[in-house]
């Protein structure tokens, strides 16, 4: 499909339910592989489309044509390509609502349903069905858990406004890889709930269904219609999740916000040093996943036990506080005094090597101290637990000097047969490769790290992550809709 295969279609694809009352003029101006210029105007007559360049529009786009279309057609992310400058944009904030009025282009549509391979997957919560309404990261790890646990998970996104993470780059084979990983071993259903026929349709699901998980911010499910009050009507039992930044309640509740703000609001982020930020999802993961899990457990065993459903509001701040547990004590016991496992220790610190790699020393007790110093020939620091401020400093300078001397190979092979807690630090790959984890089958075939929770799954269970609506009919039918009903959802 080329870029003007797309511009000649958004007159179809205009949605006039989503237009504002606002007339726009949009000029695209797309070079290579053939020069595109068209004006697109958006007003209560529909969408007009007409050739050429004109002064004066309200957003003028500029990009190539081969770009357009993968942004288009969900091969190139719309945010990546702007901070990259493959695309340019005179009014970011106007162009974000505009592409709103049109419905998404569904390449490659009419996938059999005969032809998909969904085997219940064995394991502890099999029988088990979950709504899983939740995009990016918090919400699909915690539902991609449920799977691998045994569960149903139907991911719902709208047709025409899916989870964004289906364009995230990198891009390998046409899929974002972080969509890849995240829902893998779950269904595709492709509702708009917004209309009436869509919300009919879901709480149709819901009243044969166990968990509804969502993580829109706070009041939007309301607005939508099909809050957790409105849900558990159809379905009593029902244990609704919302995982949100805040939690569903207080002043900060309906702020925006992203993993570093919900670090910096838990106290986490002063942890790690002024100015440090970690490249990794700690709140998202910690404080939105693991915790949205870890209350539906609890509830699905309050739901065996006393029949009732439940309501969960996860707040990822909140989620993410308790990583400093600790710390937070030794604040409340000794005010002002440093938190030692943050590095001001020199038997627990990060120490850099002579190939710019770093060991990870965590001798914290002094058994471990003894044997450290006594395999480094270091005796003379046996005592370090009564030493000054002034001697600690002199012994982290040692051991910096110390380590500096052999690669992070030389000391992983210095470290052979010893047990006083130093190991490197390794990098994302080099974990996969390890032999620890290797023996432990961490991972599976494909690379992917197996759920931590303890429960052995045969290889090669479950799938990969579905298109968008592989799976609706086939779901619709599961659930007891009519082929009326079907067929009328899909004209909808």
């Amino acid at each position: 499909m080329t870029a003007l295969d797309i511009i000649l279609s958004l007159p179809q694809r205009f949605k006039p339910e989503k237009w504002n009352g606002k007339t726009w003029k949009v000029q695209l101006d797309f070079s290579e592989p053939q020069g595109l210029q068209y004006l697109v105007t958006v007003s209560g007559s529909g969408c007009k489309l007409e050739q050429g360049l004109f002064p004066n529009p309200d957003c003028l786009v500029r990009c190539t044509g081969e770009n357009y279309a993968k942004m288009e057609l969900g091969e190139l992310n719309p945010q990546w390509a702007l901070m990259s400058g493959k695309v340019k944009v005179s009014n970011v904030a106007l162009m974000l609502e505009f592409t709103k009025q049109f419905r998404r282009i569904k390449p490659g549509q009419g996938v059999e349903s005969p032809t998909l391979s969904r085997p219940p997957i064995s394991g502890p919560l099999e029988g088990i069905r979950v709504l899983d309404l939740s995009r990016l990261l918090p919400g699909p790890l915690a539902s991609l858990w449920l799977a691998e646990l045994g569960a149903e998970v139907i991911k719902i996104e709208d047709p025409d406004s899916p989870d964004p993470i289906r364009e995230f780059v990198p891009i390998q084979n046409g899929v974002s890889v972080f969509h890849t990983a995240l829902n893998r071993h779950k269904k595709s259903l492709a509702l708009n709930l917004r209309l009436e026929s869509g919300k009919k349709a879901f709480l149709k699901l819901v009243e044969k269904a166990d968990i509804v998980l969502e993580g829109f911010r706070p009041g939007v499910i309301a607005k939508i219609g099909l809050d957790a009050e409105t849900c558990r009507k159809v379905n009593p039992g029902l244990i609704f999740v919302s995982i949100s930044g805040y939690g569903q309640t207080g002043p900060m509740a309906h702020l925006a916000g992203h993993d570093l703000n919900y670090l910096a609001m838990s106290g986490l982020l002063s942890l790690i040093g002024e100015g440090n930020m970690p490249s990794f999802q700690t709140a998202d993961v910690a404080g939105g996943s693991y915790a949205a899990l870890s209350g539906i457990l609890a509830a699905l065993v309050q739901k065996q036990r006393k029949g009732i459903g439940a309501y969960l509001d996860i707040s990822m701040t909140e989620g993410a506080m308790p990583l400093g547990l600790l710390a937070d004590e030794h604040a409340k016991a000794l005010p002002g005094a440093t938190f030692e496992l943050s590095g001001s220790m020199p038997n627990y610190r990060l120490y850099a090597t002579k190939d710019q790699r770093f060991m990870a020393l965590a001798a914290l007790e002094p058994k471990f101290w003894e044997l450290f110093c006594k395999h480094s020939g270091k005796e003379h620091l046996l005592n370090m637990y009564v030493f000054s401020k002034v001697d600690l400093q002199k012994t982290i300078q040692e051991l910096d000097d110390f380590f500096s001397q052999k690669t992070m190979q030389e000391w992983v092979d210095w470290n052979q047969g010893q047990d006083f807690c130093l190991t490197p630090v390794l990098t994302q790959q080099e974990l996969k490769n390890h032999v620890h984890f290797k023996a432990r089958s961490s991972f599976d075939k494909a690379g992917y790290q197996r759920n931590p929770f303890g429960f052995t799954k045969a290889e090669n269970q479950g799938w990969a992550a579905p298109k968008l609506g592989e799976d609706s009919e086939q779901i619709f039918k599961d659930f007891g809709f009519s082929e009326d009903e079907i067929r009328n959802l899909q004209q909808k």
